[in-house]
């Protein structure tokens, strides 16, 4: 074969592979397709925050739908293929709610209000892995049924023995030491 049909051909083959890189890298301008959403949280989960919220009292903080990211993070020394594929898996996801510690917000626990949603085959799968990722950084989950209405003293007691406080039922919110609190 003629050596200038070789070079030719090579040229050819590098033009190409730097066209197929340059518009893989070639950014394309969607405009700005987004809508505000009216509410932050669904009925649901508003109405849970305020019981959740008596239930806990002042000792502790909750933020709500929280980054699974921004409460667990990647071991380092991964392979940089492993790691990208790990922090993917927990990019998108996200905690209902997060319980801190008041002091110092360091993450006490997460808490999974489970609805209808819940009961979806891939939500179930989503589900199954939150409960191992967080069994693997010892960060207690906290998994409470969606229902029309939560007794203050069970809920708290639940998340209190949850987070390692052994006599839960011996301690109560100021308002609930007092009689106020709705059972």
């Amino acid at each position: 074969m003629n050596i200038f049909i070789i070079i030719a051909l090579c040229v050819i083959v590098i033009a190409t592979l730097i066209g197929i890189y340059v518009q893989s890298k070639r950014v394309i301008d969607i405009g700005l397709p987004y809508l505000r959403e009216p509410q932050l949280f669904t009925d649901a989960e508003r109405a849970f925050l305020h019981v959740l919220e008596h239930a806990i009292g002042d000792e502790y903080r909750i933020f709500a739908k929280v980054r699974v990211a921004d409460v667990i993070c990647v071991e380092s020394g991964l392979a940089p293929r492993i790691k990208r594929i790990a922090s993917n898996k927990i990019l998108a996801k996200h905690f209902d709610f997060i319980l801190c510690n008041k002091a110092d917000l360091s993450v006490v626990c997460a808490i999974e209000l489970d609805d209808r949603n819940h009961q979806k085959k891939n939500r179930e799968e989503h589900d199954k892995f939150l409960a191992s990722v967080c069994e693997r950084v010892f960060l207690p989950l906290v998994k409470i049924p969606a229902k029309e209405g939560y007794p203050i003293t069970h809920l708290r007691n639940s998340i209190l023995a949850a987070i390692g406080i052994p006599d839960a039922t011996a301690i109560a919110t100021p308002s609930q030491r007092s009689g106020r609190a709705a059972a």
